[in-house]
């Protein structure tokens, strides 16, 4: 089962977020502030998902924060967890973590869809677009895999996008165009970073430009898969394939 780990992972309360990239929020135990220094238990840390977070960020909600001790970022901390409060556990809030994932995923054979492709590369640009992986066979044939972070869910339901997404739409028509109109094959893959969905809907309310955009693509033979993940305050691992309902 693909898997990263996380590292030592530090327990605060949400506060507020003062714009898309930033949370403020306030260290829990006294143990953390002696460890890391700190005098005032309140803190600014990154968040890697600029999206509505619809729900997420209620006051005194639990998060779990990195210590990066770096001098050329702003703040010393980074968020990686939120408290899953529906299912007494934790979503993961790093964006760039399921194409991490979906990458071992591919290369470990673990995707029952893509067992007969191999790996070539990341970040691969067909004309004026880029496309998250690349994966090919001996006899030529390629495939273009774009991937999307899913975090959003209500009543063991996942839904994309939690905001409008024209990027996204503009990614689904580009799969559709290309498997038309070239020799790629496409595949569109949702990774929803938290456990306790068993389906995943498009948006419909949010966002019905890219709903639209979705189902044309499933009509036009573009592969469109989703996996759910098994979330821990120590890893990540791609867990199962639930269904799709678009």
């Amino acid at each position: 089962m693909p898997e990263i780990k996380f590292p030592e992972l530090v327990e605060a309360e949400f506060i507020n977020r003062p714009n898309r990239f930033v949370v403020e929020c306030e260290i829990v135990n006294d143990d953390d502030l002696k460890k890391y220094d700190l005098k005032d238990r309140k803190v600014k840390a990154h968040l890697a998902d600029p999206g509505r977070l619809t729900g997420f960020l209620t006051e005194r909600r639990k998060i779990w924060l990195k210590y990066v001790n770096k001098k050329s970022r702003k703040t010393k901390w980074s968020t990686v967890l939120f408290e899953n409060i529906q299912a007494n556990g934790y979503i993961s809030m790093k964006s760039t973590l399921p194409n991490e994932m979906a990458e071992i995923a591919v290369k470990e054979k673990y995707i029952n869809d893509f067992k007969d492709w191999d790996y070539k590369q990341s970040e691969y640009t067909v004309g004026n677009s880029r496309f998250d992986l690349l994966l090919g066979k001996d006899n030529g044939n390629e495939l273009l895999l774009e991937i999307k972070n899913v975090n959003y869910a209500e009543d063991n339901i996942a839904y994309f996008p939690d905001a409008v997404t024209k990027r996204g739409k503009k990614h689904v028509e580009e799969l559709i165009e290309l498997k038309e109109n070239s020799d790629y094959e496409t595949a569109l893959m949702f990774i929803v970073q938290r456990d306790d969905v068993n389906k995943l809907r498009p948006n419909i309310d949010v966002d019905p430009d890219f709903s639209a955009s979705l189902k044309k693509a499933k009509e036009a033979g573009v592969k469109i898969i989703a996996y759910k993940t098994d979330v821990s305050l120590e890893r990540i691992k791609l867990d199962k394939k639930i269904n799709l309902e678009i």
